[in-house]
């Protein structure tokens, strides 16, 4: 199976931006485009110009892609930083929940446990893979599941390949990986209950300020990394007989793919995320 292509993302900004500023939406991509060319970072941890291709259309989109290089730093440091909200750190940002309702006619029946689950399940494989010394956890038996599972190696992860590739030969990887990189903007698509997303300390600690969102509009967002989570899982093992750095690679995404899990669980959501079940 050949490696699939990193992926493309979109977004409309010359549509969004074109009436406050009062230009076109093809005048508008193309000042940003040339913004970023004027505007270079030496501190980042990529080149802009080899490792970020952005381009626009006359529509007023604008498109980018990334190479290899350039995800493995955002990846490797995603690892260190979980998302966290701007509002008070103690209490969900749900909305409050409806009346009880039926279980048998809920929209919701069986999905808080299959999120809950992923999560632990997720717990359970990290733990195991201390267990097997594919990695290091500072506390592998912690009483509560931790926001984000500290690491003392491998550091940096084995992102890349002797050839400067990310090793991700099976679609689930890759929707795993889009996913992640694509994780605040799923949450910013409710625009009218997300006011602003910020980013607030460390460059790449995921800070946002919200409001309040619907709870089933969260829930299903979940269950969509639980899913997600068994996909992966089902087609890429990670005990079987593979190479470490691959193995390890896997476990990132698993890892990140945790910190969403009880994000949403706890922080957005309110309620456990277990260790195990």
């Amino acid at each position: 199976m050949g490696a699939a292509q990193p992926p493309i993302y979109g977004s409309p900004l010359g549509l969004q931006w074109a009436v406050p500023f009062k230009l076109s939406p093809a005048a508008l991509v193309e000042e940003l485009l040339h913004r970023l060319a004027s505007n270079l970072n030496p501190d980042q941890p990529f080149n802009l110009h080899a490792d970020v291709q952005v381009w626009a259309d006359g529509s007023g989109w604008l498109y980018w892609t990334f190479s290899p290089t350039c995800l493995a730093a955002w990846l490797d440091q995603l690892l260190h930083f979980p998302p966290r909200l701007l509002n008070h750190p103690s209490t969900s940002i749900a909305a409050k929940p409806a009346p009880a309702e039926d279980p048998s006619t809920s929209i919701l029946t069986g999905i808080p446990f299959a999120v809950q689950y992923a999560h632990a399940r997720c717990c359970s494989l990290l733990r195991l893979a201390d267990r097997h010394q594919l990695l290091q956890l500072t506390d592998p038996n912690p009483l509560t599941s931790p926001p984000l599972w500290s690491i003392l190696t491998p550091d940096p992860f084995p992102w890349l390949t002797c050839n400067g590739q990310l090793p991700l030969l099976h679609p689930a990887e890759w929707d795993l990986l889009t996913h992640v990189l694509e994780f605040p903007s799923e949450l910013r698509s409710q625009r009218s209950q997300w006011p602003t997303h910020a980013w607030k300390g460390e460059p790449t600690d995921l800070g946002i300020s919200v409001t309040q969102l619907r709870t089933d509009q969260l829930w299903r967002q979940a269950q969509g990394w639980s899913e997600r989570f068994e996909d992966f899982y089902r087609h890429c093992r990670i005990f079987a007989e593979l190479s470490p750095e691959l193995a390890q690679v896997r476990l990132g995404l698993l890892i990140l793919t945790h910190a969403l899990l009880h994000f949403y669980l706890r922080d957005l959501l309110g309620v456990a995320a277990p260790l195990e079940l």
